[in-house]
């Protein structure tokens, strides 16, 4: 069960004994009062324990509602199956591609054994599915596949939200491929009628019928563009907090932005995660992946991926 529903739960537990130790006093109700305080105090150190660990590992919550939806009874399998198996798509999708910028626009998806998720629970009432990490070895620290799928949530309520802002900010997160598998997740929610409750961490976000319609329409109109292996010379900078890069072309023109593809990073990051000096404000051949995407026809959002780099001679 996800960290959040377990605080949520002891929460309103803990709110219904403070209710009930209200009409009570020690005088009037010694075994009641007594029992209710030992119970308190067995949940607020529950929440105290819980509060105070953090999940390392890739968990996430879809509940769903709408038409596929029967009651409490259950959920279309039909649907179901093409939506969770949507949603683990992407995160396999998105998964290949921070580690490989040239991931192929179609045929099987690398490393995908690495981003499976499992179905650890089905929650009822509106039907849903909590989906974790099928890796059992424990973790110190947030693995990458836990990073992924609070991206992919992220991505997804960035392109159902009202506001444009939240879509501009969804841009650097998609490639071909991953634009594909958005749409037909989208789709599969439209076409059925339903709605998607998701909670992810701390997050918790739902798709209404609008929100669902909202991010369909905008895949829809959504296309990308990519150019690999471009060449450029420039002043190459490196941000360690986030793993970007500018690259300041060397005879003028726009400043390239981007990201530092995964088969890089050993390349310009030393073993302590600093940018190694010969890649900081140095002149550098680059090979960057181009990525432009278009809304429809128009040009929107231009990024770049390093693939490759050199000292300029």
């Amino acid at each position: 069960m996800p960290r959040k529903f377990e605080l949520d739960s002891l929460q309103a537990d803990l709110s219904a004994i403070d209710r009930l130790l209200q009409g009570r006093s020690q005088e009037d109700d010694p075994l009641g009062y007594r029992q209710y305080s030992h119970r308190k105090r067995e949940i607020e150190e529950r929440i105290r324990g819980i509060s105070s660990t953090s999940e390392t590992k890739a968990e996430i919550a879809l509940f769903f509602g709408g038409r596929p939806v029967i009651g409490s009874r259950g959920i279309s399998s039909e649907f179901a199956s093409k939506t969770i198996g949507s949603f683990q798509n992407l995160v396999s999708k998105r998964f290949a591609s921070a580690e490989n910028a040239r991931l192929a626009t179609r045929g099987p998806i690398p490393q995908r054994e690495q981003s499976g998720l499992l179905i650890s629970d089905v929650v009822r009432g509106s039907f849903g599915f909590v989906l974790q990490e099928a890796d059992a070895v424990p973790s110190l620290i947030d693995t990458q596949l836990k990073d992924i799928v609070a991206e992919i949530a992220d991505l997804i309520y960035r392109f159902s939200a009202a506001d444009t802002e939240s879509l501009d900010s969804a841009y650097d997160g998609i490639d071909p491929r991953i634009l594909g598998e958005l749409k037909n997740f989208f789709t599969d929610l439209d076409e059925a009628g339903a709605t998607v409750r998701m909670v992810e961490g701390e997050r918790d976000f739902t798709l209404d019928a609008d929100s669902v319609m909202r991010g369909r329409q905008r895949v829809d109109t959504m296309e990308i563009e990519v150019n690999a292996d471009t060449e450029a010379r420039g002043y190459l900078y490196i941000l360690p907090a986030n793993g970007r890069f500018n690259l300041m072309p060397e005879n003028g023109g726009e400043t390239m932005v981007g990201t530092i593809s995964g088969e890089l990073r050993g390349l310009v990051f030393d073993a302590g995660g600093k940018p190694k000096p010969e890649y900081i404000g140095q002149c550098v051949s680059a090979v960057l992946s181009e990525k432009v995407v278009k809304e429809r026809g128009t040009r929107k959002y231009v990024s770049y991926t390093l693939t490759g780099v050199k000292p300029a001679h």
